[in-house]
């Protein structure tokens, strides 16, 4: 399968930009697991080219169980 070109930008708690990547996805529901496993504790935005193709909130569950 051909992958497509995205890029996420990520804010902390303070909603600062914190983390901003182009990536490889097979497609938009591969591109939100992608960040959603990799930046599970941050609000973050995910574009291809002009679109906007989703944006995540941060798993509190995550949050607190790596805190504990």
């Amino acid at each position: 399968m051909r992958s497509e070109s995205y890029r996420y930008y990520c804010l902390d708690g303070a909603g600062r930009l914190h983390s901003a990547e182009w990536f490889e996805a097979e497609n938009d529901e591969d591109a939100i697991a992608q960040i959603q496993a990799k930046h599970s504790d941050a609000s973050c935005e995910i574009w291809q080219g002009k679109r906007l193709v989703a944006e995540t909130k941060p798993n509190l569950l995550s949050a607190k169980s790596s805190a504990s």
